[in-house]
């Protein structure tokens, strides 16, 4: 019988759970402040929202002086020539950037690792427990950010809500699109198994290229998107004349979907840690609402399902812009309890 085993990862100042835009934005500036940092990616990539959802429409230019992160973000597209003045991001040129930051700083980043709990003791963190198919790896340290998606070492330790139902959003890429086609910017499709579908049409910034976005009122599976695209294409095709002559040349490997839970830490801390802003709306986020250090000395909540973070999957800029500036708030807040 194999028996998985159990290895040593090291000492760190402070692991960030998830290496999304929260994760990412995180890590880099706990990792400037001089503590010693480690990022768990459950998959091969940073900045999943980016990369894998495809989420490419920031315009950095106008947000950057709100987020050292997506300054630094900006600077390396353009040094790659992946940043376009419309506001558009190349997501290929993202993940490269997102890992030069984090080389750049000095970051150890875990990929392909899942969280599996925490250490604790006396009420306080002490090392986070990871799996892979190797096995589990113990990585000491007293301070972790939980910036994931699926919130799993938060949820372990604070009551979670249910939050308002947003859905969820599958984007793929048409290549060779004929100058002549109409994109029209909203429609709808109704579709056996999937009920009302909305969707959005966007030219990129390479020529002949657009976005297609299918959105649903309820999230589903990475697989159910997949056939949701299937059924999709042939009732879009009819909508959109002549974009059934173009390719459908790329599905995202993760769909772009809004927590279906709500978690705070409801500590006693008035201060500001962070106020989320995209220039038009502006949300305080408290101190207390990332920590609470009589539940548990040393964990710090960064995600999107953090209450009451503006989470919004239908206006991925403001949500991208704000994930940054969370992970920013989180890692100035770590400092003041490392």
């Amino acid at each position: 019988m194999n028996t998985l085993r159990e290895t040593e990862g090291g000492e760190f100042d402070v692991v960030i759970v998830g290496g999304g835009i929260a994760g990412l934005a995180a890590a880099r500036t706990t990792a400037n402040q001089g503590l010693k940092t480690a990022v768990i990616e459950s998959s091969g990539a940073l900045g999943r929202e980016i990369g894998r959802a495809r989420s490419m429409f920031v315009d950095l230019e106008r947000h950057s002086h709100g987020s050292a992160t997506l300054a630094a973000w900006m600077n390396g597209l353009r040094d790659k020539k992946g940043w376009f003045p419309d506001g558009g991001a190349d997501t290929c040129c993202s993940e490269v950037v997102f890992d030069d930051l984090l080389e750049e700083a000095g970051v150890d980043v875990w990929f392909q690792v899942l969280p599996a709990h925490l250490l604790t003791v006396d009420g306080a963190v002490n090392g986070i427990r990871i799996a892979s198919k190797n096995g589990y790896t113990l990585l000491r340290t007293p301070l972790v950010i939980d910036a994931s998606a699926e919130g799993k070492i938060a949820r372990a330790w604070y009551e979670e809500k249910p939050a308002q139902a947003q859905g969820g959003a599958i984007h793929v890429l048409y290549n060779h699109v004929d100058r002549a086609v109409s994109c029209p910017e909203e429609l709808t499709l109704q579709l056996p198994h999937f009920g009302e579908v909305t969707v959005r049409c966007r030219p990129t910034f390479w020529p002949g290229e657009w976005r297609v976005s299918f959105y649903t009122t309820s999230a589903l599976s990475r697989h159910e998107y997949a056939l949701l695209v299937k059924s999709a294409l042939e009732p879009l095709h009819q909508q959109i004349a002549g974009l059934g002559e173009a390719v459908l040349s790329h599905v995202a490997g993760d769909a772009w979907t809004a927590p279906g839970f709500a978690l705070q830490a409801n500590g006693a801390s008035p201060a500001i840690a962070a106020t989320c802003t995209d220039g038009k709306r502006e949300h305080v986020i408290q101190h207390g609402a990332l920590y609470n250090e009589q539940v548990l000395k040393g964990l710090v909540l960064a995600g999107g399902w953090l209450e009451p973070f503006p989470y919004d999957i239908r206006d991925e800029e403001r949500t991208i812009i704000q994930l940054a500036q969370l992970g920013e708030a989180a890692a100035q807040l770590a400092e003041t309890i490392s």
